[in-house]
């Protein structure tokens, strides 16, 4: 989390973060990008990723959250992590 909040930091104060549907409506209407953008992405929906929304909120920062509703409304998990295992 140290090290997230650490990054999070960061990419407020030196890039233009924005918001994925934001950056999709530039790209496909033409608009330019401000300079230094990027959007920030999390797969999977984790548990963590609360903590991660939590920081995110801390630095004014938004991002998108795939989520696994699977995962959610049955308690399995989500199958990458029962293949890895699995393997490991």
């Amino acid at each position: 989390p140290e090290a997230f909040d650490a990054h999070i930091a960061y990419l407020s104060s030196q890039y233009a973060v924005l918001p994925l549907p934001d950056a999709v409506s530039r790209l496909t209407s033409g608009r330019p990008l401000p300079p230094n953008a990027v959007a920030i992405t999390f797969d999977d929906g984790y548990a963590d990723n609360l903590g991660a929304a939590k920081t995110l909120h801390k630095y004014g920062v938004v991002a998108t959250f795939y989520l696994t509703a699977d995962c959610l409304g049955d308690g399995q998990p989500f199958w990458p992590t029962e293949i890895k295992t699995i393997v490991a």
